[in-house]
Parts: C-alpha cells; sequence; structure tokens
C-alpha cells in the first residue's frame, strides 16, 4: 500500500520503518515547474541499507520586454514613443519560441526548461523600418529556474524620405507657382 508524504521546507521527505521490498517513489509535479529528472523511481531496499532519491525540478521563468516606435531615431524610448502591437518576437535556443507583441507593445515567454537563448525580434518590413534599441540587435539570455528577466525592450524608426522636384521656374521669381511647368 502506499503512503503520501510531503516535503519539508528544504525540500526533504523521509519514508521511516520499511522492510525490504521493491518500492516506487513518486514525486507529484506542482503547477509552475517542470521535472529535469523521472517523476517516479524504482527503489529496492535491502536490510540495513538507506536509499536516497533525488527529484530535479525547475521553477518556469519569464523572459519579456516591450516593443515601441522611437520616433526621433535616437536609441531612446522618449516621452510620445508609442507602443507596437503584432510585432513578432522569437526566442531562440535547443528550443524556439515565438510570439507578437500585444496592443501595449508587451510580450513576455513562459520558459521551463534550463536553455541559453537568442531574443531576436522579426521585422516585419525591412523597408519601411529598422531597428534603434538595442544596439547589439539581440540579446543572449541565460534561462534558470524561477527566475525573471524583464526589460528586453526593442526600439525600431520608421525610414524618413526626402523628395525633391525639378521644375522650370517661368517667371525667376525661384519659387514654384502657377507660372511654372
Amino acid at each position: 500500500s502506499g503512503s503520501v508524504q510531503y516535503t519539508d521546507a528544504s525540500g526533504c521527505v523521509t519514508f521511516s520503518d520499511l522492510v525490504p521490498d521493491d518500492y516506487t517513489v513518486t514525486e507529484t509535479l506542482e503547477s509552475g515547474w517542470n521535472n529535469i529528472t523521472p517523476l517516479t523511481q524504482n527503489i529496492d531496499l535491502t536490510a540495513s541499507k538507506n536509499e536516497t532519491v533525488y527529484f530535479g525540478n525547475f521553477a518556469c521563468s519569464t523572459v519579456s520586454g516591450t516593443k515601441w516606435e522611437d520616433k526621433n531615431g535616437n536609441g531612446v524610448r522618449d516621452e510620445g514613443d508609442t507602443a507596437i502591437a503584432n510585432w513578432p518576437i522569437s526566442l531562440n535556443g535547443n528550443t524556439s519560441l515565438q510570439t507578437t507583441t500585444n496592443d501595449q507593445g508587451f510580450y513576455s515567454f513562459n520558459v521551463c526548461t534550463p536553455d541559453s537563448f537568442t531574443l531576436e525580434e522579426g521585422n516585419l518590413d525591412v523597408t519601411k523600418w529598422y531597428q534603434t534599441y538595442p544596439s547589439s540587435e539581440y540579446y543572449d539570455v541565460v534561462v534558470e529556474s524561477g527566475k525573471t528577466y524583464a526589460n528586453n525592450d526593442f526600439g525600431n524608426a520608421q525610414y524618413a524620405e526626402i523628395y525633391g522636384y525639378k521644375y522650370r521656374d517661368n517667371d525667376g521669381d525661384g519659387e514654384l507657382d502657377g507660372n511654372d511647368v
């Protein structure tokens, strides 16, 4: 028959007064955690010999930031710079995750395994937008258990254009008016 025990504050549990036999020790995984080791371990317990099992778990971590339009192209989020919605953001490592920014320009990834990632934005139209922040164009993120990696922000500016018109100044006044072609 089975016995349910709960770990103490240090993560330890003891099953006492056991006779030699084959036992199965199973961990119930809590929400927000990912097991790194098997959830079930078999023990062949012999007389006068203690056994120890280890259950390794990884607390899910968060990687997040915002995406904004850098209206003056200075690489700094100034007052008046606005959020950009529906912009693709990728987190690439041994696994790849993709999301898009929400209406406030915010994005977030819930990461439940340790990994080294490259966090980067997609570009919806390279003929219209260029990145101004960060200067490296991406972030290197080494995700550890239970941590928050915030403020991984991206700024983009729209390319500007200069238009010029050549005309014949018929009256020689230096201004384009109804007399000119």
